[in-house]
């Protein structure tokens, strides 16, 4: 049965879920449903991620938004992002943005990074994911864009611009950290910056 609604999921969603309401255990049922909605999400992801938003059941509503989230940012992006903004609960929204930017910076993270600037979403909240995904990928496009950008020099970026830096030319990461200061690695004292900051003087100079 969950594979057979999982199939009409996608042209019949309404049969699919009275189908899947049907289904007597509780643990069966909530994972039936799941993995229609990834299903729907491929074919409509908009009524699939208004439907995940009206479940009551918050442990299940939020397994099904991050399930929606996952397969919308696969084939959109952008829409998935969109989306997002309508979502009032703070804690689904934090959830929600945390699946699709990483989906998203997986596959492109200097476009997911362009479209949040462009829609006005600047905080590192927002930005962080796709720029540390960027600048994994390519570090001295990172570096060079946040060069430009980013002042005072300090903050989350620049952390990881300079780690990542620091894979390619261990020597020049020195020399930024050392220009940048401190202040590069002081956005957070707990486990991240530490890290970070650990990291440079094992590149060498």
């Amino acid at each position: 049965l969950p594979i057979l609604a999982r199939h009409w999921m996608r042209f019949q969603p309404q049969w699919a879920l009275e189908q899947i309401e049907a289904i007597d255990d509780v643990a069966w049922r909530r994972e039936a449903l799941l993995n229609c909605l990834s299903s729907w999400a491929s074919s409509d992801p908009q009524a699939a991620h208004v439907f995940a938003l009206s479940l009551s059941h918050a442990p299940t509503r939020e397994q099904a938004v991050a399930r929606v989230a996952t397969a919308w940012a696969q084939s959109d992006p952008g829409a998935a992002m969109s989306g997002l903004l309508s979502i009032e609960n703070q804690s689904l929204l934090k959830q929600y943005r945390e699946v699709v930017l990483r989906a998203w910076a997986e596959a492109a993270p200097k476009q997911a990074l362009d479209w949040l600037l462009e829609e006005g979403l600047v905080e590192d909240e927002w930005t962080q994911t796709p720029f540390e995904y960027w600048a994994t990928q390519e570090p001295e496009n990172a570096y060079a864009w946040l060069a430009a950008k980013e002042n005072p020099r300090a903050g989350p970026k620049w952390a990881h611009a300079i780690v990542a830096l620091g894979a390619v030319d261990p020597a020049r990461a020195i020399r930024v950290a050392e220009s940048v200061g401190p202040e590069a690695f002081g956005y957070v004292e707990s486990g991240d910056g530490r890290r970070l900051r650990g990291q440079l003087p094992t590149m060498g100079r």
